[in-house]
């Protein structure tokens, strides 16, 4: 599972809550308003879910972030975490959403193992359509 929401949570008996799950992000300024590399003013999580394999028992991960806009890509963060359950989540806060312009964007979760030389792949991807409630 991947997924952009208001808020994620895991309680003490490892339960992870997803709230608000969002595909679309609606901003109340004329777009003429809005600069080029302005943050948008907005608390969310990115949730992931894993499920081990039984060759990764061991293994250390390291998942990484990228929003892609319509005029350019920003990485939004990464963590590293290993899977020594059966599934293992996470939950990573984001502090503000980048502005890259008007149009349809893509949340990239990209994975690589831990160790040097490895490379990241992408293994999954959602959809977010930013748009403005206000005519320019």
């Amino acid at each position: 599972m991947f997924a952009p929401c208001r808020l994620g949570l895991v309680d003490q008996n490892n339960a992870l809550a997803v709230v608000g799950v969002f595909s679309e992000l609606v901003l109340d300024a004329p777009e003429s308003e809005i600069e080029a590399n302005t943050v948008v003013a907005l608390n969310w999580d990115v949730v992931t879910l894993w499920f081990r394999e039984p060759s990764e028992e061991q293994k250390q991960f390291v998942q990484q972030y990228e929003l892609v806009g319509p005029n350019r890509k920003v990485i939004l963060g990464s963590a590293t975490f290993s899977i020594p359950q059966r599934m293992h989540q996470t939950v990573n806060s984001m502090n503000g959403f980048p502005f890259l312009g008007r149009g349809e964007y893509q949340l990239r979760l990209l994975l690589r193992e831990d160790v040097e030389g490895a490379e990241s792949r992408e293994v999954a991807w959602f959809p977010i359509q930013v748009r403005f409630n206000q005519p320019s």
